[in-house]
């Protein structure tokens, strides 16, 4: 049994955070119109609807009330968003679309699609422009994971990556930019992409609008993805620079992994060392309590071990105890599982990896 079996014995851990709502003073008049928001309390677990004006600043993402007061929200909590009123767009028709995708059928995809296009072309207000476009892209993406990995699902991939790069070059603003960017990079990884994922990542780091905690994320998802692309010096070159941003916590912690990882690695991974640099990355992983945190420590023990002939074994149980235990953030829980699945297959392993592949289709539709 491998090393990082030891682990075993620190559980799943409880006690996450609330879900994050202050109060803070805004310059914004009363909306007309309100998002409607359903977030998941993570504390008692009950749903909450909120209504105010969505947005996207420095500050957070916001949603502003008539009290002229901001709730401060995290992405990671909201399970739908429902979008206000829309300049010139017929909202019985809107509607009808948004409701069609509720169905997630493709057939009824396909009919939203129509209706979306249609009011795209009539459309003249930057934020309705934006909330069409987004939703198009969306139905792009959901139409790729309906078909699972059938014959045509890398050519809906594609098609779908086209809209959401042109959706990011003509939009660098608004709440939908964050979920954008998140479920472009998750796509990128479908298919292995992971230099296009972190180019991505990079140029989300150069938006005016972002509060530092999504600029920190961004940073350890470039970091990621040069790490998972074995492009080691640039993983190392982007942990080294937003270290310099981060305060002690879960974003340092996962920083350093990846510097860790990557300055060790980038002297060249082989049997002879793979001992070395895997020890220093559990050495950290036994210091941290952190889910998260402790997820991206397996991510990476992960990656290190199934780039070295003849450890697919040990990247296995790596990977498995991010899908299976650390799994707080279904992005981590999404890459490991598409590891998983190459594993698998890998093995020659049909049922398992048919399994696994049932799975993966399953995360998609939470993302």
């Amino acid at each position: 049994m491998p090393p990082i079996v030891r682990h075993l014995v620190r559980g799943v851990l409880s006690g996450v955070c609330a879900v994050s709502v202050m109060s803070v003073p805004v310059l914004l008049a009363q909306p007309a119109a309100l998002d409607r928001v359903e977030i998941r309390d993570r504390k008692d677990g009950s749903l909450k609807v909120l209504n105010g004006k969505l947005t996207l600043s420095k500050l957070g993402l916001q949603l502003v009330s008539g009290e002229k007061k901001a709730v401060l929200l995290s992405y990671e909590d909201i399970l739908r968003i429902v979008p206000g009123e829309l300049p010139g767009i017929d909202r019985a028709m809107f509607n009808t679309a948004f409701n069609a995708e509720e169905k997630k059928t493709v057939k009824d995809y396909e009919a939203a699609r129509a209706l979306y296009s249609e009011m795209l072309k009539k459309a003249t207000d930057a934020a309705a422009k934006r909330q069409l476009e987004y939703r198009l892209a969306m139905i792009a993406t959901r139409l790729a994971d309906l078909e699972g990995h059938g014959e045509r699902w890398k050519s809906l991939v594609e098609a779908a990556l086209k809209e959401w790069d042109s959706f990011l070059i003509n939009h660098t603003s608004g709440w939908e930019i964050w979920p954008a960017v998140r479920t472009a990079a998750r796509l990128y990884v479908d298919v292995g992409r992971f230099d296009a994922a972190a180019r991505l990542w990079s140029r989300v780091q150069k938006l005016s609008e972002l509060p530092p905690d999504l600029l920190l994320e961004a940073a350890i998802q470039e970091a990621d993805a040069h790490f998972r692309n074995k492009d080691y010096i640039a993983a190392q070159r982007v942990a080294d620079a937003a270290l310099k941003n981060a305060k002690p916590g879960p974003f340092l912690d996962r920083l350093q992994l990846y510097q860790t990882a990557a300055q060790e690695a980038r002297n060249g991974l082989k049997e002879e060392n793979l001992k070395k640099i895997t020890g220093k990355i559990e050495e950290r992983l036994d210091k941290l309590t952190d889910p998260l945190s402790r997820a991206t420590a397996f991510g990476i023990l992960g990656e290190l071990y199934r780039q070295v002939p003849n450890h697919l074994r040990e990247a296995m149980w790596a990977f498995l105890w991010v899908e299976t235990v650390y799994n707080v953030d279904k992005y981590e829980t999404h890459k490991a599982a598409v590891r998983l699945v190459e594993i698998f297959q890998a093995f020659k392993d049909e049922e398992r990896a048919q399994i696994q592949l049932d799975r993966l289709r399953q995360l998609r539709e939470s993302l």
